[in-house]
């Protein structure tokens, strides 16, 4: 089981392209009898970073430096983990601002930015925000998260605001 979060975050293409590979009927056997490269702790990092109750836990057993040392091997910011708490915490719509963003980035990432406007035509807040994410550390705890949600951002907060 360690394989799948290593090949996936390593090798998504390739996995994808395996997975989605027509094989003659009589060769189907193949697809059964493909070796997967693992990696234990590179699928522990990608289970860190893309699990959220591995996260829950690694966050909990963890000091504060501990934590830093860790996102930074990992190369995880702020932002990253500010989005999966957003996103597990939600007890509330998304701001208007967050909503339109996404819009925006779908819409462009879908078209291949061939009919649609590059993103540098956006204003440069919103510029700023597709490129680096919604939430930094200086800006402000998002209201619409539940109250456990805003403890484990504001540790996070300190835990970023430390980091040099």
């Amino acid at each position: 089981f360690i394989t799948i979060p290593y090949q996936i975050t390593r090798y998504f293409d390739r996995v994808m392209a395996l997975a989605s590979a027509k094989v003659d009927t009589d060769l189907n056997w193949l697809k059964s009898q493909i070796y997967f490269e693992n990696d234990l702790k590179h699928s522990f990092e990608a289970e860190d970073i893309y699990t959220w109750e591995q996260m829950t836990i690694t966050i909990d057993e963890l000091e504060d430096g501990e934590l830093q040392k860790l996102f930074k091997d990992i190369g995880i910011g702020f932002s990253e983990v500010a989005h999966i708490i957003a996103e597990v915490h939600q007890t509330g719509p998304k701001k208007l601002e967050e909503m339109a963003l996404k819009a925006v980035l779908l819409r462009h990432i879908s078209s291949g930015s061939a009919d649609f406007l590059p993103l540098e035509y956006l204003p440069t807040g919103m510029n700023k925000k597709a490129a680096n994410g919604m939430y930094n550390v200086e800006g402000k705890t998002p209201d619409n998260i539940s109250d456990e949600g805003k403890e484990i951002f504001e540790r996070m907060r300190k835990v970023f605001s430390n980091t040099s």
